[in-house]
């Protein structure tokens, strides 16, 4: 099997792994498109060009002991669009082919992830046969490598368009690619290339082919990790080339093979493709079991909600997420509270209503509502909170829940904007329908609130202590006291500082 046969069958398990995986902080290399010698866009359905990503030599090969950095792809574009490549540190030497044109391209310190979450930039890589090209931002230091964390605007100072101006400014070496490079790649052992090389023919939308010698693969080998792969790109392709009752078949027929091979949410999005729902809760079943991680519980209690119309089932789910979070008290709940799992209060509510609890569901619906939401999650409960209102007209807490929401919302809108009028409107019809909400500690946390958002900030203060009224050892109304001095009343420095302290101290 020739060297190229042996590229094309390990597409799958890296494809998946990596574009899968999400940077946490920025980081990666954008490759924003490629052009042939003579300029022209190279578009991934054009069929002449072949794009492998390889891995960088050993550490034990470089005299400093420093490599590999290594980068992987992420998948840009349709197949009627320009290539377009984002590369991390998962492999780090990219080879382009046009018959037996070659161009390779190592690329050495990149940035790596970094806490403001910039990316470099390349606007265009032209296609020159024939050459190999490094690059490092050690060269503008005079040596390489380079610390890949130091120097985040590296690219973006010089104003790096394309490899011509990586060439001008001394950011690239230029070395011819001789004949003997290229058999060295041709002549890499057979059993080792599935962790060599992989290649991008997502861009190419070679599936067909990519089948036909991922069998071969399983037909010739004896290494049974080669043949999962082999096995798993087959499944991926019948996946991309819609052919679901293929793909079906072939999971059901080698699911445990394929669980080793693609795993976690990777195996999940493409369970999902082909409607495999029970195989995809055991996917979840899977990750739940290896982890106590919130996000796993509550992405699996989300699926059993909204896919397999189990609410009951998704409760127990939400019930292990809502573990992160400080708990409730709702006759002493501070407005300002932050835990990132408060949705799951939020939908463990609509599930204990779907399961007809109209005692707790509406209770965690309030308490999701008082932990801090950003204004990017706020538009989502005001869409689910109207809704719930038509469905539950006569819910007191349902009307005091969208109250809270509206008045949140309200305060991250521009003042006497058409959204803010509107809202606090809905909060006020919302607060009006709550018969003798008067009574209840959050109801005058949630006027105390409204009347924040409306810009009365000593009607605010004076609401506040009608929630301690209702709840004499409460501290939250005293953090609320000094939210709203620090932010519209700054000249009452006294008030301010004796509202801190009662927030803050253990004793009144």
């Amino acid at each position: 099997m020739d060297m190229r046969k042996e590229i094309l069958f390990s597409l799958f398990l890296f494809c998946s792994a990596v574009s899968h995986a999400q940077p946490g902080g920025g980081g990666d290399l954008v490759i924003e498109g490629f052009t042939d010698e003579y300029g022209n866009p190279i578009y991934r359905s054009d069929s002449t060009f072949d794009f492998f990503i390889l891995p960088s030599e050993s550490a034990s090969e470089r005299e400093d002991g420093k490599f590999p950095y290594y980068l992987s792809y992420y998948l840009n574009g349709s197949a009627n669009e320009p290539v377009k490549l984002t590369l991390n540190k998962a492999y780090s030497r990219l080879l382009i082919c046009r018959g037996e044109e070659m161009m390779f391209l190592e690329f050495i310190d990149m940035l790596g992830e970094n806490a403001s979450g910039r990316n470099d930039y390349i606007q265009k890589m032209e296609f020159i046969p024939g050459f190999a090209y490094t690059l490092s931002r050690g060269f503008i230091k005079g040596n390489y490598p380079w610390k890949w964390d130091d120097d985040e605007t590296w690219l973006s100072e010089y104003g790096i368009k394309n490899l011509r101006m990586l060439e001008q400014h001394g950011l690239v070496k230029r070395e011819p690619f001789t004949e003997r490079d290229k058999k060295k790649l041709k002549e890499l052992d057979a059993e080792s290339v599935w962790n060599q090389a992989v290649l991008y023919s997502q861009v190419l939308q070679r599936f067909e082919k990519s089948i036909l010698y991922s069998l071969e693969v399983i037909e010739d080998s004896k290494d049974e990790m080669r043949s999962q792969m082999a096995l798993s790109n087959i499944f991926f392709c019948f996946c991309a080339l819609q052919r679901h009752s293929d793909a079906r078949e072939m999971y059901l027929a080698n699911k445990q093979s394929l669980k080793k091979a693609i795993y976690g949410y990777a195996l999940i999005d493409l369970l999902r493709k082909i409607n495999l729902k029970q195989e995809i809760l055991e996917v979840y079943d899977d990750i739940c079991s290896q982890s106590d991680y919130a996000w796993y519980w509550y992405n699996r209690g989300m699926y059993k909600l909204e896919e397999l119309k189990d609410p009951k089932g998704a409760i127990l789910d939400f019930n292990h997420a809502i573990q992160q979070c400080k708990e409730v008290n709702l006759n002493e709940a501070d407005i300002f509270e932050y835990c990132e799992f408060n949705r799951a209060f939020w939908v463990k509510g609509i599930a204990q209503l779907k399961w007809n609890n109209f005692q707790e569901g509406p209770q965690n619906l309030l308490k999701a509502s008082v932990y801090f939401i950003n204004n990017t999650q706020l538009p989502s409960y005001i869409k689910s909170i109207d809704s719930l209102q038509t469905l539950y007209p006569d819910h007191a807490i349902i009307h005091l829940t969208a109250a809270l929401l509206y008045s949140k919302s309200a305060t991250e809108q521009v003042i006497q904007s058409p959204i803010y009028l509107d809202h606090i409107q809905r909060a006020q019809d919302a607060l009006s329908k709550v018969d003798r909400g008067e009574e209840v500690f959050l109801w005058w946390m949630v006027k105390a609130n409204l009347l924040r958002a409306m810009m009365k900030p000593n009607e605010a203060i004076a609401a506040a202590k009608g929630a301690l009224n209702k709840s004499p050892n409460a501290k939250s109304p005293y953090r609320f006291q000094y939210v709203v001095y620090l932010t519209q009343l700054p000249n009452e420095t006294k008030l301010l500082k004796e509202a801190y302290k009662l927030w803050t101290s253990d004793t009144k």
